[in-house]
């Protein structure tokens, strides 16, 4: 348990840094492409593409819960009905579109991962 609150922890300060200070994790990844040469390099980039993918998918995961909940809140409480089916929409299609991001980085990932297997092979 207390390896799980330190992980949470943990990850909640760096997407706190990257929230706060969005350019330098933008530019970060900028960087990391602009300077990629060699396949450790890449593979890196592949790296962080496969953080954000994994980022964007529990994103996506909470968001499909989240719409279970307000189906169910709904179905409790009459009154709650109409609000409670509004916001499951909106979060089915958070969640589908974090789905389709995380799609995207996990192509961006693959790209990096292979162009650094390429490289290492040319290198041999």
């Amino acid at each position: 348990m207390r390896k799980i609150k330190l992980l949470l922890l943990s990850v909640a300060v760096l997407i706190g840094v990257c929230y706060s200070v969005p350019k330098a994790c933008a530019s970060t990844i900028e960087q990391m492409v602009a300077a990629a040469k060699t396949p450790a390099d890449h593979k890196a980039i592949a790296s962080y593409y496969y953080g954000q993918a994994k980022t964007v998918e529990d994103d996506a995961a909470e968001h499909s819960r989240l719409a279970e909940q307000y189906i169910k809140e709904s179905e409790n409480s009459p009154s709650y009905y109409y609000r409670g089916d509004s916001d499951a929409l909106h979060c089915e299609k958070i969640s589908t579109l974090y789905n389709e991001l995380g799609a995207e980085y996990q192509a961006l990932a693959s790209d990096h991962q292979e162009l650094a297997e390429k490289l290492a092979a040319s290198q041999h």
